[in-house]
């Protein structure tokens, strides 16, 4: 026989949620915390895979879950399952009835990712600027997917941004174009992979400066 749970009724007074349960619940008196079940909820979440190999060479499955319960769900350390396997714990934030959020599951080893630079080439002077250094740069990120079903990813680099002004960077171009581009020159790219398919970005640019001063943090 199934054991019952009990769950609590949520009533909202106010700016406060008060949590009900049902019926009783014993708790050992042992001066020691405890832990009972107050709401148990299917949630619909959304899967895609998530890689910024500028900063680390892996694929992260992420979900984006959507509270689909009439109570809010509260803030705190949440542990995480996958396929009944244990992975990990998160923290998740205060989320409202109808609010997303997301969560990171591990990293996928079935989809493998790499970040190459194809090019450095350096120009140093001109018949008008003797005194100018340019710089191209080149790279190309290369991602595979070895699963036997399509995947849903999220590729994410960032260019070189000036923060002195006789620094020009100047974008060459970009191929496959991103689906997004901040002000600040992260790129998105959103797709999705097939089976045992392979996708390319490449894109290149130019660092112009003057020769007496030193250009760092260049990914």
């Amino acid at each position: 026989v199934q054991a019952e749970v009990a769950i609590a009724s949520v009533e909202q007074t106010g700016t406060a949620y008060v949590f009900r349960i049902e019926r009783s619940v014993a708790i050992p008196s042992d001066n020691s915390p405890h832990k009972t079940t107050i709401a148990r909820d299917s949630l619909p979440c959304v899967f895609d895979y998530v890689s910024a190999p500028v900063i680390e060479p892996n694929v992260h499955l992420r979900a984006t879950i959507t509270n689909t319960t009439e109570h809010v769900l509260l803030a705190g350390e949440s542990s995480i399952f996958l396929s009944g396997e244990y992975v990990g714990t998160t923290r998740i934030k205060m989320t409202a009835p109808g609010e997303r959020f997301k969560i990171f599951l591990g990293i996928d080893d079935t989809i493998k990712v790499k970040r190459e630079q194809l090019e450095r080439s350096v120009e140093k002077g001109s018949l008008l600027q003797s005194d100018l250094r340019r710089t191209t740069y080149a790279y190309r990120i290369t991602i595979h997917n070895y699963a036997a079903f399509a995947r849903a990813i999220v590729l994410r680099d960032q260019l070189f941004v000036s923060q002195h002004e006789r620094i020009k960077v100047k974008l060459q171009n970009i191929q496959p174009p991103p689906t997004e581009r901040s002000k600040l020159e992260l790129l998105t790219w959103r797709f999705s992979l097939d089976a045992a398919g392979e996708a390319k970005m490449e894109y290149r640019f130019t660092v112009e400066h003057p020769h007496d001063i030193q250009v760092q943090g260049l990914p």
